[in-house]
């Protein structure tokens, strides 16, 4: 009898079970709609700026994989230069291009932007300055 009364309650319970998980897929697929928080890392090769009438563009800084989802939330990036090196800087995503006033930093400029496109540095020399390099051009994208 005992056996009985326990199968009796497991198939009793399986409705709610069965509710239960239904919600839970539900509420994954309404989160998944928004994305779960991840990153991505990528950097560029360093590079000559010799114009200050062009910009000059990195090399393309895309996500590791293809399988990046989601919009971006904030993006941190970092160049170095000569010590008192002066030059006009701009990251860019796509035709969205924030002025960067600082070798390094964050933002939210980029906010709501795909997570899968890709970024580039732009740079172009102050009037009367010499060549330089710029290199350790690096971002992090954070993304939901």
């Amino acid at each position: 009898m005992l056996p009985a009364l326990i199968l009796a309650r497991r198939t009793q319970c399986a409705p709610r079970r069965l509710a239960a998980l239904s919600l839970l897929a539900l509420w994954l697929i309404a989160s998944g709609a928004q994305g779960f928080p991840g990153a991505w890392t990528a950097n560029a090769p360093r590079m000559t700026v010799a114009s200050s009438q062009l910009d000059q563009s990195s090399r393309p800084l895309t996500p590791p994989s293809a399988s990046v989802e989601g919009v971006i939330e904030r993006v941190v990036w970092r160049y170095r230069t000569a010590p008192g090196a002066r030059l006009q800087g701009r990251l860019c995503h796509g035709q969205r291009c924030l002025r960067l006033k600082a070798a390094h930093g964050s933002t939210e400029h980029f906010a709501g932007l795909d997570a899968a496109g890709h970024f580039v540095f732009r740079f172009r020399l102050l009037d009367g300055e010499s060549p330089l390099v710029v290199d350790g051009m690096s971002v992090i994208v954070n993304h939901r």
